[in-house]
């Protein structure tokens, strides 16, 4: 509701004028709670502001297009303000600059817009936000202790950033520091204390808590209020989290503060909310240079509460004020300056071709799009309708090219994103390399195991960055697991299981069709390319996974992932050999890869990897690993969760067999004792569980990648990553084929003839 406040002053304080005046408000959605807590702010800050609003919003909050058509008309009847908060921010990337060039200001809250116009930007920087919390927490809590985190929505944008933020600053700064939970209580202030009660019962020495939104900080105060809380330090990441009733539309629920003297209610009637420093995002810093220093804030070891009239600061409740006529200074200051707030100079901006434009292309292309120093230039498929989705996907930015060959001479495109069948993805990773080109491969990396070397030495020679696309490795789950992994807490690993299951066409590849697909609006040549020549089929082309001569099945489309996270947390490179089965039982319809396949893989580090995966029934299905060691298991899905071993030796059936006498002296022994009576007395220890928190596997990958790109330090999946990755996979097939083990040449860096 603040930054919503904030948005709406920014735009209104831009456009003040005589005469009552419209400024349109367009949210992203319009059913869910937030939203409508956002347009009793719209309402209030136009009754304060003198405005009228008109308040339109899509009906679901991905349909980018309706938002577009949405503000085009209020552009078209030059309302005298916009406040907008994109769907995507791309494709509103032109209407915005046409209501720059037509004098309408536009304010944008929660994204940023690369436009060279001159818009406002109000924002959180939500990973700063958790950053700063961690170090004020770690400095309460002298560095040491157990801590929960209190989240608002598992897979939000919003709310992984700031615990990401938050673990990052607190495993960096404070290794003492334990996170012993990560809990959610969404927009249920009810749910949040009933969670927050939950960890206090599981945890009653936790230190402290982390509640990064208004229920999740609420619920948590009235948890800890409950029990007395007495030595619980709770900090919010943003103002909302500590006050947030009183900048809701006159609420007069009181809320609960932190200040020096512990906890204690504020009354809302004399209290509002303004910008917290942990959530100012750079842009602001500039922006309060510009304007003279008249942007506000609050100082980040503040109680985030500030008085509505005054101008002075209470240092002893370290307490911010500010009037209304500040606030319009600051408004009109920012809007008039904003012009070059953006998240990336254009000059430094990653320019990426598509080549590829199928289902998984598009969510590599959302992906993108969640990285703001990219941008989708260009675009190129066999399939016309693919083309026209991707194109309009990017707002209309990017270009529809012929063959990828064009746009590898476009010398505007930086890097380019091969999403491809298999069997092309050598011949376009070389073509790119020595085209200049930075390239993001999807997995598998190669299609046969002799094409990796090449591509390793190619991208040697031309100096390029070469990552492929498992984009596991970048997940912070994996980076934890990683962690506990190196630390020893496993003892000897020496099992690993594997598995991806499924149970529908569309899981084993059976895809729908087109309706216009045809001759006319699909290339076959293009789609052929190096494979064997085929009479035309729709089948091959739009299942391209099912059929050999372009796809190594299960083993290059699933296996791939299992064997890439595996060397990764295992620090290995190849099993020295493997021995595998794979049938087709089921899905015979258009189709000549297994459905069924299972391999045994070994490695010189000194463990076994058992792979598996079925399309004929989906227990634990699209995967999980386990990782069995002497002391423990862990085991990765949606979660990572660490089963210690409940170990002790239990003799007394053999010993019963004894003579008594025998058996009674063997009960006396003092090593006995200690390993079969005392070590069966102790229980068992509970599992510890780490919930995701930082952004999608994808989004992150590919954040990796332009990071690379920029300081041309290659990420850890690298083409020799991906050439042994890949390299697993092709070994498996082999010897699914021919019946027999399988080895690896470690001279030659290939399956051994």
């Amino acid at each position: 509701m603040l930054l919503w406040l904030l948005a709406a002053g920014l735009a209104l304080a831009g456009c003040r004028g005589s005469g009552k005046r419209v400024v349109g408000v367009v949210p992203k959605g319009a059913n869910h709670i937030f939203w409508q807590t956002v347009h009793a702010g719209a309402i209030k800050a136009a009754q304060e502001y003198g405005f009228e609003i008109e308040w339109n919003a899509p009906a679901l909050e991905v349909d980018s297009s309706r938002q577009i058509e949405i503000v085009e008309s209020m552009v078209n009847r030059r309302l005298a303000g916009i406040v907008l908060a994109p769907v995507d921010k791309q494709a509103l990337v032109g209407v915005v600059e046409r209501a720059a060039r037509e004098g309408i200001p536009v304010s944008i809250f929660d994204s940023a817009i690369d436009t060279e116009r001159r818009i406002a930007y109000v924002a959180t920087d939500n990973a700063e936000a958790g950053r700063m919390a961690a170090r004020r927490l770690g400095e309460v809590l002298g560095g040491r202790g157990k801590v929960a985190v209190i989240g608002f929505m598992p897979g939000s944008a919003s709310t992984m950033e700031r615990e990401s933020g938050f673990q990052d600053e607190i495993r960096k700064l404070y290794p003492q520091i334990r996170i012993v939970s990560v809990q959610y209580g969404m927009a249920d202030r009810a749910k949040a204390m009933a969670v927050t009660e939950n960890v206090l019962t599981a945890h009653p020495d936790l230190a402290g808590l982390f509640a990064d939104n208004e229920s999740s900080s609420a619920g948590a105060a009235q948890a800890l209020k409950s029990r007395g809380a007495k030595g619980l330090s709770w900090w919010p990441s943003t103002p909302r989290s500590s006050c947030w009733p009183t900048c809701a539309a006159a609420s007069s629920t009181r809320s609960w503060c932190r200040t020096r003297s512990g906890w204690g209610t504020r009354a809302p009637a004399r209290w509002g909310c303004i910008w917290w420093d942990g959530s100012r995002p750079a842009a602001w810093t500039r922006a309060r240079r510009w304007c003279g220093g008249r942007i506000w804030s609050v100082p980040r070891s503040s109680n985030c509460c500030f008085r509505r009239s005054g101008s002075t600061c209470d240092r002893e409740n370290e307490i911010m004020q500010m009037n209304r006529r500040d606030f319009l200074h600051t408004g009109s200051g920012l809007l008039a300056g904003a012009g070059s707030l953006k998240a990336m100079p254009a000059s430094e901006r990653i320019t990426v071709g598509m080549i590829g434009a199928g289902a998984r292309a598009h969510e590599l292309m959302q992906a993108i799009q969640q990285n703001p120093g990219a941008e989708i230039v260009a675009v190129v498929d066999a399939y016309r309708g693919r083309v026209e989705r991707a194109v309009e996907r990017t707002g209309g930015r990017a270009r529809a090219f012929r063959n990828y060959q064009e746009i590898l001479a476009d010398k505007g495109v930086d890097a380019v994103v091969i999403a491809t069948p298999d069997h092309w993805h050598q011949r376009m990773i070389l073509d790119a390399l020595r085209a200049g080109k930075d390239v993001y491969c999807e997995k598998p990396m190669t299609y046969r195991s002799q094409e990796g070397k090449e591509i390793m030495r190619a991208a040697g020679e031309t100096r390029r960055i070469v990552q492929v696309g498992s984009q596991g490795v970048s997940w912070d789950l994996t980076a934890k697991a990683r962690e506990i992994i190196r630390s020893g807490r496993l003892g000897k690993i020496t099992l690993i299981r594997a598995a991806f299951n499924r149970n529908t066409a569309s899981g084993a590849w059976i895809y729908p069709i087109p309706p216009d697909a045809s001759p006319q609006t699909v290339d076959w040549e293009a789609f052929l390319g190096p494979a064997p020549k085929r009479p035309f089929s729709l089948e091959r082309f739009f299942r391209w996974r099912c059929y050999e001569d372009y796809s190594g099945g299960i083993a290059t489309d699933l296996f791939v992932h299992l064997c890439t996270s595996i060397h990764f947390l295992m620090d290995a490179n190849m099993p020295s050999w493997g021995m595998a089965m794979g049938q087709l039982y089921r899905w015979k319809e258009s189709r000549e890869v297994p459905d069924t396949l299972n391999a045994l893989l070994e490695y010189p580090e000194g463990f076994a990897v058992n792979l598996s995966s079925t399309f004929n029934n989906q227990l634990a299905a699209e995967g999980g690993l386990q990782f069995l060691g002497t002391e423990g298991t862990l085991v990765m899905g949606g979660t990572l969760t660490f089963h210690p071993e409940h170990v002790f030796e239990d003799n007394r059936w053999i010993v019963e067999s004894w003579p008594k006498a025998l058996e009674e002296a063997y009960y006396k022994e003092p090593k006995v004792i200690a390993a079969e009576v005392e070590a069966a007395r102790k229980p068992r220890a509970a599992p510890e569980t780490f919930q995701a928190s930082g952004p999608e596997p994808t989004t992150a990958h590919f954040a990796r990648f332009f990071e690379a790109v920029r300081t041309r330090k290659p990420s850890w999946e690298d083409p020799a990553a991906g050439h042994r990755a890949a390299a697993c996979a092709h070994l498996i097939n082999l010897s699914a084929r021919r019946r027999r083990p399988v080895e690896w040449d470690f001279g030659k860096d290939d399956i051994k003839s």
